[in-house]
C-alpha cells in the first residue's frame, strides 16, 4: 500500500513541525512549504501529488487563498483535499467554498485529526 502524502503550507516553523509530527503519527508522508511559491512549485513540479494540503491562508510571498484557487483551477490537482487554516475568520469564510475543511487558529487538534483522517 502506498503511503498517503500531504503537503503542509505554513510560514510559522513551529506550527509546520507540529502539523508534520501529527500527520506522521497518522502514517502520512509529508512535504513542507513555507510560502505560496514553494507550495505551487511543489504542486506543479513534483511527481508525487499529495492527497492532502494543509494550507495557511496568510503566507509570505503570496496568499494562501491564491494557492487554493490555483489548486482548484488545475485539472490534475482539483481533487486534492485542502484544509484551509487561519486566525482570520473572514479569510476562512472566503476560502470555505473552495476548501474541503477549515480550521480557525489556534488549532483544535481533535478537529485537525478528524479532518485529515
Amino acid at each position: 500500500m502506498t503511503p498517503k502524502h500531504a503537503l503542509i503550507v505554513e510560514d510559522e516553523a513551529s506550527l509546520r513541525e507540529a502539523y508534520k509530527e501529527i500527520l506522521q503519527m497518522m502514517d502520512w508522508t509529508v512535504s513542507l512549504a513555507e510560502n505560496g511559491p514553494q507550495a505551487l512549485s511543489h504542486l506543479f513540479t513534483q511527481s508525487n501529488t499529495p492527497e492532502l494540503v494543509l494550507l495557511d491562508l496568510h503566507l509570505p510571498l503570496g496568499s494562501g487563498l491564491d494557492v487554493l484557487r490555483r489548486i482548484r483551477a488545475e485539472e490534475r490537482l482539483k481533487e486534492i483535499r485542502v484544509v484551509a487554516i487561519s486566525a482570520d475568520s473572514d479569510r476562512l469564510e472566503e476560502a470555505a467554498p473552495l476548501a474541503d475543511g477549515t480550521i480557525l487558529k489556534p488549532i483544535d487538534l481533535e478537529q485537525l485529526i478528524e479532518l485529515v483522517s
